[in-house]
């Protein structure tokens, strides 16, 4: 997920603002796989969430 989502770099020093941002990204990434079990048909159910 690090790498297909470009997240393999932390934004800033501060703990509190890297802990939000992977918690953004972990959440934006578990809408994107919902969205796509709910709507995609059977056929589209192998892609990836990436590049």
């Amino acid at each position: 997920m690090l790498n297909n989502l470009n997240l393999h770099r932390l934004p800033c020093s501060a703990f509190m603002v890297n802990q939000i941002y992977y918690l953004i990204a972990v959440l934006a990434y578990d809408l994107m796989v919902a969205i796509k079990l709910l709507d995609l048909n059977d056929a589209c159910q192998s892609w990836r969430v990436g590049r």
